[in-house]
């Protein structure tokens, strides 16, 4: 459950930033390879990515991370494999917005502790019940209503209808998932490892039905990221 849970809690764009170019950092990420030139392929990106973590232009601890949000953390939140907070980091959430999905190594998240020494992901069992609950509330996924899915436009994700259908006072309706009964963070759904763009019963929506988009639209969510990713 958790995994997915940290994979939008650090992808997603705090209020009031903008995302960061991809390409600027794929550019800073091959640069601080060069002092690893001498270590195998597959160890350089690892070290370089712990390395960028470290310098505070890039990376921040998970504490850090979940106080953007509002959300004040039980102090020496980290994940399982730190021995504190403080050497908890990861990578700014603008840098995860703009590549689209975690690019630790497996698609799931890592710090730079867990990254370095070539663990496959953190893990955070150890996180307060209560603070999995207030994470799951406020990263809340968005499911764009089939009108705005159609008219390509940018859905909220209030829990009723939208603001877009509220004004225009049309029916607000949000597609269920195929795999709607399994809980969003635990599921096998058909988007496993990404963010699934679809309903499930866990996240709270009022008016989801299980029937069919129209054969033409566009996520306006997952669109604005992948052009985060190319700008």
């Amino acid at each position: 459950m958790l995994l997915r849970l940290m994979m939008r809690v650090l992808s997603t764009l705090p209020p009031n930033a903008a995302s960061w170019s991809a390409a600027a950092f794929e550019k800073a990420l091959n640069d601080a390879e060069t002092p690893y030139a001498h270590r195998p392929l597959r160890k350089r990106r690892p070290l370089a990515r712990r390395d960028l973590i470290e310098d505070p232009t890039y990376g921040m601890t998970i504490e850090e991370l979940v106080a953007l949000s509002g959300v004040l953390a039980e102090p020496g939140l980290h994940c399982d494999s730190c021995p504190d907070a403080e050497s908890c980091k990861v990578l700014r959430p603008e840098i995860q917005y703009a590549h689209g999905k975690p690019i630790y190594r497996n698609g799931f998240p890592n710090c730079g502790n867990c990254d370095g020494k070539h663990i496959n992901r953190c893990t955070f069992n150890r996180m307060p019940r209560g603070l999995q609950q207030q994470l799951h509330d406020l990263f809340q996924a968005h499911v764009p209503c089939s009108t705005c899915y159609k008219e390509a436009k940018l859905c909220d994700n209030n829990r009723g209808s939208c603001e877009e259908c509220k004004n225009g006072g049309l029916t607000c309706e949000r597609e269920a998932c195929s795999f709607y009964d399994e809980p969003r963070d635990d599921g096998f759904c058909h988007m496993l490892g990404q963010e699934c763009g679809w309903a499930h019963h866990d996240d709270g929506y009022l008016n989801v039905v299980h029937g069919k988009r129209p054969s033409e639209g566009v996520n306006m969510h997952a669109e604005t990221r992948a052009k985060a990713r190319t700008s």
